[in-house]
């Protein structure tokens, strides 16, 4: 008989959100799937759970392959194994998709251990309603791809939840500040559950320089950006001109626009000029 997998969520900082269950698992597993060897031989060794060489299986970026391959071997023993990652919960921005991917294709037994996460941690205190959001872990790291990215979150008809580093945190503001969204409301978290834990609310631009006036940033960051007010029909006209804006001159952008959309020619001109000083 195959063995099972256990997804294990781990707690994000305070070890006192780890749960019984959790525990229980980590110690009856006889294999261990981790982000990485340092910090899951801290995790054994805070919760007194023995471990050797050969029960620990790294599956963090060029590791992912092989541990993978290692993981299911074990599975296919009939071992039950637990995947673990460095805080929280499993798959959400961490390794190990491709493990639960292929343990679900060939039948095999897959078990979510629930607990600590930073997106449901920063959502259950968020005075940002969150009824309906999407997710899209860490920011890009920087150039046009973010800078396209960041505007994108910002013409969202839905609150965006993200990660970001505290090293990019800044430049994240001032980008949505220059992209015409200083006066949208955001919320962050940093180094949720730890010693030194903050919420900071404002406007992008209130929270930007809050963390301006700081000798330094650290920690890591979850944050929500709130969603736009703008119209349906401007948003679906900002894409097009998006598109069109490297290869096409305004005026005759506002004429396709507004060919192929409800918005005025007059309007899609104005968001032509506005789209193009945003994103130059």
């Amino acid at each position: 008989m195959t063995g099972r997998l256990f997804v294990v969520a781990i707690h994000i900082g305070n070890t006192e959100d780890l749960t019984a269950r959790s525990v229980r698992i980590l110690r009856n597993a006889s294999r261990i799937a981790c982000e990485s060897l340092s910090r899951a031989k801290i995790l054994l060794k805070h919760l007194d759970i023995p471990f050797n060489k050969s029960s620990l299986i790294v599956l963090k970026d060029v590791h992912e392959d092989a541990g993978t391959s290692q993981v299911l071997r074990a599975l296919d023993a009939g071992h039950e194994v637990a995947l673990v990652v460095d805080a929280g919960t499993p798959l959400i921005s961490d390794p190990g998709f491709r493990v639960v991917r292929e343990t679900h294709s060939r039948g095999i037994a897959t078990t979510p251990v629930p607990g600590a996460s930073s997106l449901t941690a920063l959502a259950s205190v968020s005075p940002i309603p969150l009824n309906t959001f999407k997710f899209i872990g860490f920011l890009r790291s920087r150039g046009e791809a973010k800078r396209s990215q960041l505007a994108d979150i910002g013409d969202s008809q839905v609150p965006t939840i993200f990660f970001e580093t505290s090293k990019r945190v800044l430049a994240t503001l001032r980008t949505w500040i220059d992209l015409g969204f200083g006066n949208r409301e955001v919320f962050l978290g940093r180094e949720l559950t730890k010693t030194h834990e903050e919420l900071l609310y404002g406007s992008v631009a209130d929270v930007c320089r809050k963390l301006e006036n700081r000798p330094q940033v650290l920690g890591e960051f979850v944050g929500v950006l709130a969603e736009s007010t703008v119209e349906i029909k401007t948003l679906e006209a900002d894409s097009l001109i998006r598109e069109l804006l490297p290869h096409v001159k305004p005026a005759q952008i506002a004429r396709i626009v507004a060919n192929v959309t409800s918005l005025p020619r007059d309007e899609a001109y104005l968001r032509t000029t506005e789209l193009r000083e945003r994103l130059s």
